[in-house]
């Protein structure tokens, strides 16, 4: 493809792509070539605007996530690759308050012993 059909960039990773646009305007809607270069990355454009819009809950932006192909997020625009690095911590920040949890029930018992 010629670098001068290229019209869209993709809102996730900002890769060029040729998109029609005729075709946009026949159907009445925004397909997900209007926004992205695959639809793969439609998905994840989905969570990180459901997560962003506080549609859903880091947890499940993460758990929606695990269902998507991440390959390469580090490389994508900054502003997606920012909201996903925030939703991957999300899973280390729920074990760290899990362990606590666990310490606490823990101790509790030792208590009963006595």
């Amino acid at each position: 493809m010629a670098e001068t059909n290229i019209n869209h960039h993709c809102i996730v990773c900002g890769t060029g792509y040729h998109a029609c646009d005729t075709c946009q305007e026949i159907k009445g809607i925004a397909p997900w070539r209007a926004y992205t270069d695959t639809v793969e990355h439609y998905k994840i454009f989905s969570v990180l605007q459901d997560y962003n819009g506080k549609k859903i809950s880091a947890e499940d932006a993460k758990t929606k996530l695990d269902n998507c192909d991440i390959t390469g997020w580090e490389s994508f625009k900054e502003s997606s690759a920012s909201l996903i690095r925030k939703i991957l911590a999300t899973e280390t920040k729920k074990v760290a308050k899990t362990t606590k949890t666990t310490k606490k029930s823990k101790k509790a018992e030792n208590d009963d012993e006595k």
